[in-house]
């Protein structure tokens, strides 16, 4: 097994990126031009990790001062799960990114998984959100801070 590599995306990144998600989500995930868009608008928002091969990917947006960043989406590959790729992924941008005094997410509630990663990242839960994706798509909103 290879030793997992985390650093910022860079542009040839961008096909990966977008077929993970495509992997995971069909049609209902972002489309490429967003990560295109991303990269040149937050080039440190957007980090992946790889082995031989890109494996996940996060990306984080940045808001007002004083007001908290985003992380938009996280995903790690199917094949990789697990193997604690996706704590090490968002604890590296964490311990990195020394400008994020503050960072929000929404997750499914009955995502259990990515609840215990984010919890065990030191994020804690702070709001239930009915409808946020629409109708029955309730969210619960976590916030971690520096």
């Amino acid at each position: 097994m290879t030793a997992i590599s985390i650093r910022p995306a860079i542009h040839s990144d961008i096909a990966g990126i977008a077929a993970l998600e495509r992997a995971y989500y069909g049609d209902h995930g972002y489309p490429s031009a967003l990560f295109y868009q991303a990269l040149q608008q937050w080039p440190q928002g957007l980090w992946v990790a790889s082995e031989q091969q890109l494996i996940g990917y996060l990306l984080v947006a940045p808001s007002e001062p004083q007001q908290p960043h985003w992380l938009m989406s996280m995903l790690v590959a199917h094949a990789a799960r697990g193997r604690g790729v996706g704590h090490k992924l968002l604890q590296h941008f964490l311990a990195t990114e020394l400008n994020v005094n503050q960072l929000r997410l929404t997750v499914a509630a009955d995502n259990h998984a990515a609840q215990r990663l984010y919890q065990q990242c030191g994020f804690e839960k702070i709001d239930d959100i009915a409808d946020f994706f629409g109708p029955g798509e309730h969210r619960w909103l976590y916030e971690w801070q520096r």
